[in-house]
């Protein structure tokens, strides 16, 4: 029964999330407190506490605790490459993105992407758009073909800066 609850809760906070924070938070709470192993409600916990609050030692947590309680829960490694790359922790981030490419499941174009930025954040500039172009072959949508299209560019105007301030 309380599983079913907190699956309830959970449904309720995905449908907030991230337009009604308040209310996907209260969601996430009763989840946690009906299953605290509840790998979605950590997930987006995480996700909560990242990307609205700045709480990144929280975010960190969650995503932990919803990888101990399932292992294979892809969202979680995922917001946890993430956040290690926003926090300029590029070691780390590339430790568990290599540890978390053994998952079936793991987006290949996202283990792509995220090592182009990684890359990036080194000046391995053509790297970098290696990665981003293997990352076509990975595709399955629309919108990640155009978000690849909007990075490469960005990473090609880059590489153009970097080699006019290099000349000077």
């Amino acid at each position: 029964m309380a599983t079913l609850l907190a699956d309830g809760y959970y449904l309720k906070a995905m449908e907030n999330y991230p337009w009604e924070l308040s209310e996907a938070l209260e969601n996430l709470n009763y989840t946690l407190s009906y299953d605290p192993e509840h790998a979605g409600a950590n997930c987006l916990m995480g996700q909560l506490q990242m990307h609205y609050l700045k709480n990144y030692q929280a975010a960190e947590e969650y995503f932990e605790a919803a990888m101990a309680s399932d292992p294979e829960y892809v969202c979680a490694w995922e917001h946890l490459v993430i956040l290690y790359i926003h926090q300029k922790r590029m070691d780390r981030a590339q430790k568990v993105l290599e540890y978390a490419q053994r998952i079936p499941t793991m987006n290949r174009t996202f283990v792509l992407w995220a090592m182009s930025r990684i890359l990036e954040t080194r000046y391995e500039l053509s790297l970098a758009k290696r990665y981003l172009k293997a990352a076509f072959g990975e595709v399955f949508s629309w919108e990640e073909q155009d978000y690849l299209n909007a990075e490469l560019k960005r990473l090609k105007v880059k590489t153009k800066a970097w080699k006019k301030r290099k000349q000077r």
